[in-house]
C-alpha cells in the first residue's frame, strides 16, 4: 500500500514555518504550505483554510489563505449553507484532529454526504487529509492535502500530524493576538523579558534548553516527538529569529470556554484536551509533562467531580463543553479494538484489516466480535452507523 506520508520529510522544518513571523495571513499561509508539501506523498498541492463562525455555528466565514484550486477567496456561510449548522460542525470538528475527507463524509447524513461527495469531485480528488488547528474559540485553521487514492493512515503518522494541528494552533493565535506574548528568552535559557504572571524564570529557560537540544537532534519526524508544545498547560512556545539571532516566545493559552470551578487550572488543561479526544502521550506532548502526569490529573479531576473513571470524565466534560471540538465516547475500548473500528468504517474485509495490522483473521474476527458485544450491535453495518453517530 502507498505511504500517505513522505519518509524522511523535514517536519521541524514545518513547525518552523508556522512559527516564523510574516507581514500578513497569507504570506504566513504560503510559506507554511510550502514547507508542508514535503510531508504529503501526493503531487497536489497542499492548502490551506481559515474558517470562523459564531458561537453557535450559525454564522460562518471561511478564506482560502493558501491553494492553487480555483476557489472563491473569501465567502460567508457558503458551508452551512452547503451543509447546514450540523453539517457545518461535522465538517470543520471531527473527532480528532487528523482526519480524512471520506472518514468525516461516512458520518454525514444522506443528503449532505452527496453535497460533501459533490464538492471533493470539484477539487478532482478521490479523497483529503485534513490537519485540523483551533487557534481560538470560533476558529478552525485547515491544513489538507488532495489524493487520487482512499487515505489509509496509520496511527503513528496521524500523532505526528496532531503534533503539528498543536503547533499551528499556538502559532496562528500570537498572529492574531500579540498581547499573549508573557516571556522571551534566548536559546540557551536567558530571559529577555517576561511579565509578572509567567511561569519562574527556572521553568522557562529548563523548557527553552530542552527545544534547543531537539533542535539540535533534528532527524525527520524524531526531532518533532522530542519538541513539546506547551509549558506547563500555561503557555505556548513559538520559535522566532532576529536577525541572526534565535529567540523562544513564550504565549498564553486560550481559557477553556467552559471551566470546571473545581478543578485546578492544571486538571482543567488534560480535562479539556481528553475531551477533544486526544489520548493520554498526545496530551502529555500538548501539555509539555509526563504521561503518568497526565493520568495523576486525570484521576485527581474524576474524584473532585464524583466520577470513577476516565471514561465518565470525559463523557461529562463533553456534555458540559460549549466547544464543538469536544467529543465523547460511549464505550471504554483498547487501542486495537479502535483501530479495528476505524477501519470497518471506511469498509474493509477481515482480511484486508488483518493484512494492514499484521494480524491473523482470527485475531481480527475476535475483535470484532468484542467490539459487536461492547456496543450491544448486532451487526457490522450498525456498529459503523452508530459509530459514526458518536
Amino acid at each position: 500500500m502507498d505511504s500517505v506520508l513522505r519518509r524522511g520529510a523535514d517536519w521541524a522544518g514545518v513547525v518552523e514555518a508556522a512559527q516564523e513571523e510574516a507581514r500578513d495571513d497569507e504570506v504566513w499561509a504560503r510559506r507554511l504550505v510550502g514547507a508542508a508539501k514535503g510531508l504529503f506523498a501526493t503531487d497536489h498541492e497542499p492548502s490551506l483554510v481559515l474558517v470562523e463562525h459564531s458561537p453557535a455555528c450559525d454564522s460562518a466565514w471561511s478564506a482560502a489563505l493558501a491553494t492553487t484550486y480555483p476557489v472563491v477567496a473569501a465567502t460567508r456561510d457558503a458551508a452551512l449553507s452547503r451543509y447546514g449548522v450540523s453539517g457545518f460542525r461535522t465538517l470543520y470538528y471531527p473527532p480528532t484532529t487528523v482526519r480524512t475527507y471520506r472518514e468525516i463524509e461516512r458520518t454525514l447524513s444522506p443528503e449532505i454526504e452527496a453535497r460533501a461527495v459533490e464538492a471533493r469531485g470539484l477539487l478532482d480528488a478521490h479523497d483529503l487529509l485534513g490537519v485540523f488547528a483551533y487557534p481560538e474559540p470560533g476558529v478552525v485553521v485547515v491544513l489538507y492535502a488532495a489524493y487520487d487514492r482512499e487515505i489509509h493512515l496509520p496511527r503513528y503518522d496521524r500523532s505526528l500530524l496532531a503534533r503539528i494541528a498543536l503547533h499551528i494552533e499556538t502559532s496562528y493565535r500570537l498572529r492574531r493576538r500579540p498581547e499573549v506574548l508573557k516571556a522571551v528568552l534566548d536559546v540557551d535559557g536567558r530571559v529577555i523579558e517576561r511579565s509578572e504572571d509567567a511561569p519562574p524564570a527556572d521553568v522557562l529557560a529548563a523548557h527553552a534548553l530542552s527545544v534547543t537540544r531537539a533542535r539540535r537532534e533534528r532527524d525527520g519526524a524524531e526531532a518533532l516527538t522530542l519538541w513539546p508544545a506547551l509549558v506547563s498547560g500555561q503557555l505556548s512556545l513559538v520559535e522566532r529569529r532576529s536577525g541572526t539571532k534565535k529567540r523562544y516566545l513564550f504565549v498564553e493559552n486560550p481559557a477553556p470556554t467552559q471551566p470546571f470551578r473545581a478543578l485546578a487550572p492544571a486538571e482543567v488543561d488534560v480535562v479539556s484536551l481528553a475531551a477533544r479526544g486526544h489520548p493520554t502521550k498526545l496530551i502529555a506532548y500538548a501539555l509539555g509533562v509526563s504521561p503518568s502526569i497526565v493520568s495523576m490529573r486525570m484521576a485527581s479531576a474524576a474524584a473532585k467531580v464524583g466520577v470513577s473513571s476516565r471514561m465518565d470524565l470525559v463523557r461529562l466534560a463533553a456534555m458540559l463543553s460549549r466547544d464543538p471540538r469536544a467529543r465523547f465516547a460511549d464505550i471504554a475500548l483498547t487501542d486495537a479494538e479502535s483501530d479495528v473500528l476505524e477501519l470497518l468504517q471506511r469498509g474493509l474485509s477481515n482480511k484486508e484489516i488483518a493484512a494492514m495490522r499484521s494480524r491473523s483473521v482470527r485475531t481480527i474476527a475476535n475483535q470484532v466480535a468484542s467490539l459487536l458485544r461492547k456496543t450491544q450491535t448486532r451487526s457490522r453495518r450498525e456498529l459503523v452507523v452508530r459509530a459514526a453517530r458518536a
